[in-house]
């Protein structure tokens, strides 16, 4: 890989003080929670033994139920996934790779981040350089990161539909299946940085779904829940649902809105679910309720 990785469109994408926050309305006991994948969690499994409980059994301040326990029920959690920070961008030690160069230093990328101290503050859990595919073998190793933790799936942002960004939601689709068939990818295309037309984005939704790991309810519908979704029309978004259609792929669409009260009745009669993009406080939360009472009212 290059010394400049496949960056996001737009830095910073998301609202200042914004987070997602779970979705609202029955959606067959799904959760989607919006955490970022991929940075930090030290479950990786090697041997077969999962080592969520090998290395962590005594640190939890609770009792997590095993893997069979949790597969069982009917809630699912996925974590989002955001494909500019895989484990590593350019398989080289931790000490000098690309984050430790350019992501976490003032200097790096030519000082374009010194304004605001560096790009990150944070990294992935570094990972020893290997040979071959290593960015397929380091997305095996996220999966079962997350699969050791308790995860059933990712929501995987898709910023772009060609490049680096795209080429690794295609590994991560191939990583899933190869690592554990019950792991599932739900697929959010990012309204903030797909500037596209509908059929365009529908031929390459389909293309996505045919993995095995692209996430399906039970009915077979594959879920789409795209960012900002509100950046389109509804009709906009019944055009790609049509497409899909054409493909011979049902959708259930879960739009994830910034102004849900805004747009709760608009994108309700071709919404499977809601999803909200809500506030980081934990003491601001007091909208929830209205907007978990506003998804029922409307049948969701």
């Amino acid at each position: 890989m290059t010394d400049q990785p496949a960056r996001p469109q737009r830095q910073h994408r998301r609202p200042p003080g914004r987070r997602r926050r779970t979705a609202l309305g029955a959606f067959f006991g799904l959760l989607l929670i919006g955490v970022v994948a991929g940075t930090g969690l030290a479950l990786d499994r090697q041997d077969g033994t999962p080592s969520a409980e090998r290395a962590n059994a005594t640190a939890l301040p609770f009792d997590r139920p095993s893997a069979d326990v949790l597969r069982a029920s009917p809630h699912l959690v996925f974590a989002h996934y955001f494909t500019p920070y895989p484990l590593s961008l350019d398989n080289q030690p931790a000490s000098r790779d690309y984050y430790t160069r350019n992501y976490l230093t003032p200097q790096g990328e030519q000082g374009k981040h010194a304004a605001y101290g560096g790009l990150l503050r944070d990294r992935p859990e570094p990972v020893t350089p290997s040979t071959g595919n290593w960015q397929l073998a380091n997305l095996e190793r996220e999966v079962r990161t997350a699969r050791d933790a308790g995860l059933d799936g990712f929501t995987v942002d898709l910023l772009s539909l060609t490049g680096p960004n795209r080429e690794r939601v295609d590994l991560l689709l191939r990583a899933a299946h190869r690592v554990d068939p019950g792991f599932r990818i739900v697929l959010m295309p990012d309204m903030t940085s797909l500037h596209t037309d509908p059929r365009t984005l529908a031929d390459q939704l389909a293309r996505l779904a045919a993995s095995p790991a692209a996430y399906r309810l039970a009915d077979g519908r594959l879920v789409v829940s795209p960012f900002k979704a509100e950046a389109q029309e509804p009709a906009w978004w019944n055009e790609v649902t049509a497409r899909l259609r054409q493909h011979g792929i049902g959708t259930a669409l879960v739009p994830v809105v910034l102004n849900f009260r805004a747009n709760a009745e608009r994108f309700a009669p071709i919404s499977h679910a809601f999803s909200s993009w809500g506030n980081r406080s934990y003491a601001r939360q007091d909208n929830v309720p209205g907007d978990v009472r506003l998804a029922l009212s409307l049948g969701k």
